[in-house]
């Protein structure tokens, strides 16, 4: 009901537009305003009716000599990888799954002023395992070998780019267009109105960041859950970036979630080359909550943990774990003990539900052995007899 009341909406301002594009070629203020103000409702309609679903998604970064040959694919220097990311309501998951080469100091950047020292970048490649539960996050880096903890109403973790990150969305639509056009005291909203993109028609609006003088544009598309179709950052009237969705993926329920996505980087000065971020889902499902035991990420023996909220005293796994989004809260109190004992057991106790499967799998082996044993006395007694 919701969504014919929002299609309703935006036919009858395109209803409107097309008369004043007969007539005065322009749309009227008010018909504009109408216009934006239903694409942020189907707009946030959309975005956060994907409240649980798994995917498998490709990231590219690269460098482009011009916007034609970004947008057609012709990279240089291009890094993929692929990542698996799971959501259910506060729970998150997100795994690199292709390896990353170790830091060669040959590629060292020298410091002019310090002799000897230099930085050694990594290869692009995020093969980063991110566990979050609403209310902490974790983040292990396999290059490093260390493990982070976040306390989230302190500080936050960013994920990484992901589908929805790359389109500016954020992962929960933290960073979302209602978001920010609710938030006067930062942003001010003014509309373009109805527009053709490509012959695809569109809604188009500006948020205005008020202290740097910051633009984003913004032409949402009401044909694909009114997702941005086109995305526009201005920064001093200067274009800065443009992103462009290039498929949308249509799920149950008329929802429509990001499937191909690409972000480009303007050169700031003439000659210069386009940077390059895109993201192709190659699975998703949106139908289906993803299984519990998909929320865990599995940390090495002699990995560092360590607090990236106070800074406190690390301490170093003595074992493999498979941290489950359920043992969290174990690996927080795990850092308070390590402050006044730096010699404790690191391993992690874990959640009641989740040894069930090895009391489940000893009492069936008892009950095999006492059934095998039951039988063979019984064959025995009538040989006896017999």
């Amino acid at each position: 009901m919701e969504k014919r009341i929002l299609l309703s909406g935006l036919l009858l301002s395109l209803l409107s537009w097309q008369v004043h594009a007969e007539g005065q070629q322009t749309p009227q203020p008010a018909d504009k305003d109408a216009a934006v103000k239903v694409a942020l409702v189907g707009y946030a309609a959309n975005i956060n009716s994907f409240t649980h679903y798994s995917c498998r998604y490709k990231i590219t970064r690269a460098v482009a000599h011009s916007l034609d040959e970004a947008l057609q694919g012709k990279f240089t220097n291009a890094t993929e990888y692929e990542c698996r990311l799971a959501v259910d309501g506060d729970m998150t998951v997100c795994e690199g799954l292709t390896p990353a080469h170790p830091p060669n100091p040959k590629n060292a950047i020298k410091n002019p002023k310090k002799p000897g020292v230099g930085i050694v970048p990594d290869d692009g490649i995020n093969s980063d395992r991110y566990l979050a539960d609403g209310q902490r996050t974790i983040n292990f880096c396999p290059q490093m070998k260390s493990l982070g903890l976040w306390v989230n109403e302190r500080s936050n973790r960013r994920i990484g780019d992901t589908p929805l990150e790359v389109l500016g969305a954020g992962l929960r639509n933290q960073h979302g267009i209602d978001v920010m056009a609710r938030d006067t005291e930062n942003y001010v909203l003014s509309s373009d109105g109805l527009e053709d993109l490509e012959g695809r028609p569109v809604v188009s609006l500006r948020l205005t960041y008020k202290k740097p003088n910051q633009v984003q544009r913004y032409s949402l598309d009401p044909g694909r859950g009114y997702l941005p179709t086109r995305r526009s950052l201005y920064d001093d009237n200067q274009v800065r970036s443009h992103t462009y969705l290039r498929s949308a993926r249509e799920c149950s329920g008329q929802r429509w979630f990001p499937e191909h996505v690409t972000e480009i980087s303007i050169p700031n000065q003439p000659g210069g080359r386009f940077g390059v971020i895109e993201a192709r889902v190659l699975e998703f499902d949106a139908d289906h909550r993803p299984d519990r035991s998909a929320f865990a990420i599995s940390v090495p023996a002699g990995t560092q943990v360590s607090d990236q909220v106070d800074y406190r005293n690390p301490f170093y796994l003595k074992q493999e774990e498979k941290i489950h989004v359920d043992d969290l809260a174990s690996l927080f109190r795990k850092m308070d003990e390590a402050q006044t004992s730096p010699l404790m057991d690191t391993a992690l106790p874990k959640s009641p539900w989740r040894a069930w499967p090895r009391w489940a799998t000893g009492a069936a082996g008892v009950l095999i052995a006492l059934v095998g044993g039951f039988l063979l006395l019984r064959r025995r007694l009538r040989r006896l007899r017999g």
